[in-house]
């Protein structure tokens, strides 16, 4: 599971959308992008992922997610990967 938190400024983030892009094109449905944005903002597209509307934003601050960021967990539910603020890795 990918958290691509939209960090809790309510500026569009092009790195999300791309990071999630090039996950779904090299792994498919083996990880699923989540997109969590704060209940202030208007966020509709999903990317190919699935949005959440972070009530109170409250995931934002478990995570502290305050810029864009993105949080990979494991199968177990532990936090695998933690990139902040979210940058794609090129390889």
């Amino acid at each position: 599971m990918l958290l691509l938190f939209a960090g809790t400024d309510p500026a569009e983030s092009d790195e999300l959308r791309q990071i999630a892009q090039t996950v779904i094109e090299r792994v498919g449905d083996l990880v699923t992008p989540y997109f969590i944005v704060p209940d202030t903002q208007r966020a509709t597209e999903t990317y190919g992922g699935i949005l959440l509307r972070d009530d109170g934003a409250q995931l934002h601050e478990r995570y502290d997610a305050t810029v864009p960021s993105l949080s990979l967990l494991r199968p177990d539910d532990y936090v695998g990967f933690r990139s902040q603020p979210a940058r794609q890795v090129h390889s």
